[in-house]
């Protein structure tokens, strides 16, 4: 009981401390956020397909022939409007020619891009020195701690 009382005083009066680190961690985080907006111009297009005359040989059969292509072609109109936008085609008999026409409006297109990266990561480790001490503050450490160890012997060895 004895011998194991004084190697455990032996042992936290001779215990070594390791310094403390301290770790210090920055992350710098750089993000872009890029909206593109195009604009289209209003378009207007028209196209013209002129349509010949019908030529089989024959005078009757040809004027027969225009005749019934014409009110074909003129009954062909048709028109389409939505939201500004209108598309359509028609005959027109004086010119003799069909007609396909639109007319778009201005129109905007977007594009987002959008980017995130981790610039620079930095880490620092500190020690932190042990505060120095004098050495006659570490003698007479030393002596106080051999005087305790001697004090315990003692009474231990009275209560026997």
């Amino acid at each position: 009981m004895k011998c194991k009382t004084l190697i455990i005083i032996a042992l936290l009066l001779s215990a070594c401390r390791t310094p403390q680190q301290i770790f210090n961690s920055e992350s710098i985080i750089k993000s872009s956020d890029t909206l593109y907006i195009e604009r289209t111009p209003p378009v207007h297009d028209t196209l013209y397909i002129p349509l010949p005359a019908v030529h089989t040989g024959s005078a009757p059969c040809d004027s027969l022939c225009q005749q019934q292509l014409t009110d074909a072609l003129s009954r062909l109109a048709t028109a389409k409007h939505s939201s500004g936008n209108s598309y359509g085609i028609y005959y027109d008999k004086y010119r003799q020619q069909l007609v396909l026409y639109q007319q778009l409006q201005e129109q905007l297109n977007s594009r987002q891009r959008s980017t995130v990266s981790t610039q620079q990561t930095v880490v620092q480790t500190q020690k932190i020195p042990v505060p120095y001490t004098p050495l006659y503050t570490k003698i007479l450490a030393w002596i106080g701690a051999a005087a305790v160890g001697y004090l315990i012997f003692r009474i231990s060895k009275l209560i026997k």
